[in-house]
């Protein structure tokens, strides 16, 4: 059975016995128990999406783990959840910016461990793609686009007598049982 989406309508009442035993919240918009708990488990792990759905959630395989993450980060109330436990914690977005920041400016490190005036590319590069990606920077993968693959065609040729080709280019068909063996006999006239 599919499910259908509210389009506004209210069916037999049960839009409205939803709300009322939600305490006046539509059905959908809190964070479940599970999500409550990967939350914490985000924050705390520093934002690693997919470990906190192999603590939390029974997903028996990184990829489910990694889907899991990527559904709890595009819901609206554990996005909201992540903010209040990163205030809970004290975290603000300046602390989790701050060593990008840093990064963006990073000097390489010379053999007896001083900085030296050249600067480390590969940090800045690495710190650049993370702060583009904070600030959503990248342009989004279109999920109804052609996805690029990688395809070959086998050809198949059969060596056939030069007799037989000029019959098919003549006639537009290929010659039967009969007209193969005249046309290899040589008596064969077109």
């Amino acid at each position: 059975m599919a499910l259908k989406r509210y389009d506004g309508r209210v069916k037999n009442g049960r839009w409205k016995r939803a709300v009322k035993r939600r305490g006046g919240k539509a059905p959908g918009r809190q964070a479940t128990q599970k999500q409550r708990a990967w939350v914490k488990e985000y924050v705390a792990n520093g934002g690693n999406g997919t470990k906190a759905a192999l603590a939390v959630y029974d997903s028996g395989s990184r990829q489910n783990a990694y889907t899991i993450s990527e559904y709890n980060l595009a819901s609206v109330p554990v996005r909201r959840l992540i903010e209040e436990e990163m205030k809970r914690m004290g975290l603000t977005a300046a602390d989790a910016l701050r060593p990008i920041k840093e990064a963006l400016e990073a000097k390489r490190v010379d053999k007896e461990g001083g900085e030296t005036a050249l600067p480390d590319h590969p940090t800045r590069l690495k710190a650049a793609d993370m702060a583009l990606n904070l600030m959503d920077a990248y342009p989004k993968k279109d999920e109804d686009a052609p996805k690029e693959s990688h395809w070959h065609q086998h050809v198949h040729f059969e060596a056939q007598p030069v007799e037989i080709t000029r019959f098919e280019v003549l006639h537009g068909r290929r010659p039967t049982p009969e007209e193969v063996a005249r046309l290899l006999s040589g008596s064969g006239s077109e």
